[in-house]
């Protein structure tokens, strides 16, 4: 049986993945194996160059947290001293992490379903193009992957554990999840989803119980974030916990210009010219206009200003917004192969459904694993809507979505292994003691 051997399969798996992996990288073009990672290289290189943890333009460089940075510095230090090649030590990295994710998965998807067909999930993964993507480069996503995962793991397992186990339990969710906002700003409301989905899944614990795993949680996440909080203080005298809020406006300026800033990198999108103009028309009120824009560090009123402008112009606006909508699945930041990521998209469109369909007819509802899938996928949507709507934004949730795979191959010869499964056991054998 499949959870008799979980040591051995998960090993099998990353090895498997990594030579799938391997074997992708020999075929690959020259084109995907020098596509650019961005500016990942130049705070890197500031510091290893012994400038300090400075930009290109010399000033402190906190836009983004540290976490990535100082992934890729010590990845070049390594590579220095085994004497290999910089691009060789990265792909080495991914290939490592992406197939520790699938093993991350496939440990979840037994805390879910027992089912030989539980396999479909890390191969689902490991075969997603979205996910092969990332292997050229020191992609930030990666080590966001890992972390993301194991969080999802381990308050799987809280959902499980004794009274005694939940403070260690919460404590270490939260770690990964602060772990996983150094690397990825955006995973920062990570912790209060956990949090609502501990309110709504776990049992009937004493309130003390579910304040302890609570404070847990969130003290997890900050006791990694706030080093960097004090770091960022002393050096700006400004309090923030990530970093400012450059980064989040840049990513709404981009949600607005995605549409009609066409530069050398990107080929021109098909849209309506009342959505275009309502586009350039927004950014201009809200980034350009002396009179009406809004000022560096007001968050909130950019938002406001998305807001406003649906108000003002409801027809082009929801346009635009339900562009964003569907966008998010399959766009890309050039704007090509989009009809072949729709395709991919579409595909698993179709498994999911299938999937979920047999889980309703079979009556198996794994609750907790809606739940918090359905937070973290509305979550990261939400982002797309606001930010710029790019599918390697959601290729986390989608490795959550293939949990739902197994029910594919649903026959009534496995079960699934719920939560309620473990407290009925758990009355039963109090009833017997």
């Amino acid at each position: 049986m499949i959870w008799s051997h979980t040591k051995q399969r998960g090993v099998a798996i990353g090895i498997l993945s990594a030579i799938a992996y391997f074997c992708f990288l020999s075929v690959a073009p020259i084109s995907f194996l020098e596509k650019p990672c961005g500016d990942c290289n130049s705070l890197p290189d500031n510091v290893i160059a012994g400038k300090g943890w400075v930009d290109d333009s010399g000033n402190f460089a906190d836009a983004r947290p540290p976490g990535h940075p100082l992934i890729i510095i010590g990845l070049k230090q390594l590579a220095d001293v085994v004497s290999v090649p910089e691009a060789d030590m990265f792909i080495l990295f991914n290939v490592f992490l992406l197939s520790f994710s699938a093993v991350l998965l496939y440990l979840i998807a037994i805390e879910v379903w027992r089912t030989n067909a539980v396999m479909l999930v890390p191969v689902a993964w490991v075969t997603c193009p979205f996910v092969v993507w990332f292997l050229n480069q020191p992609y930030s996503e990666v080590p966001f992957f890992v972390l993301f995962f194991a969080s999802i793991l381990t308050f799987f397992r809280s959902l499980k554990a004794d009274a005694g186990k939940l403070f260690w339990y919460g404590l270490l969710t939260g770690a990964l999840l602060g772990a996983a906002m150094m690397i990825r700003s955006i995973g920062i409301a990570l912790p209060v989803i956990m949090g609502i989905s501990w309110l709504a899944l776990s049992r009937p614990w004493p309130k003390r119980v579910h304040s302890l795993y609570l404070i847990a949680l969130f003290l997890g996440s900050v006791m990694l974030v706030l080093p960097w909080s004090l770091i960022m203080y002393k050096e700006t005298n400004e309090i923030r916990f990530l970093g400012p809020p450059t980064l989040a406006e840049n990513s709404i300026a981009n949600g607005l210009k995605f549409v009609t800033n066409i530069d050398g990198d990107r080929e021109k999108l098909a849209v309506s010219l009342d959505v275009a103009n309502y586009a350039e028309h927004l950014y201009a009120d809200i980034f350009v206009n002396e009179k009406t824009r809004v000022d560096s560090g007001q968050l909130l009123g950019q938002v406001s200003g998305l807001i406003k402008g649906v108000l003002d112009n409801p027809v082009p606006g929801i346009s635009f917004y339900f562009l964003k909508l569907h966008r998010a699945w399959y766009g890309t930041y050039s704007h090509r192969l989009e009809f072949w990521t729709l395709l991919i998209q579409v595909g698993y469109f179709v498994l999911l459904s299938l999937s979920i369909l047999i889980i309703y007819q079979n009556r198996l509802r794994p609750k907790y694993v809606f739940v918090l899938t359905t937070l973290v996928v509305l979550y990261f949507w939400t982002l797309a809507l606001l930010f710029e709507p790019l599918v390697r934004y959601m290729v986390a949730p989608m490795g959550l979505l293939f949990l739902f795979f197994p029910a594919i191959n649903w026959k009534g010869r496995g079960r699934l292994y719920s939560f309620q499964n473990c407290l009925q056991k758990e009355r039963q054998s109090r009833v017997k003691g």
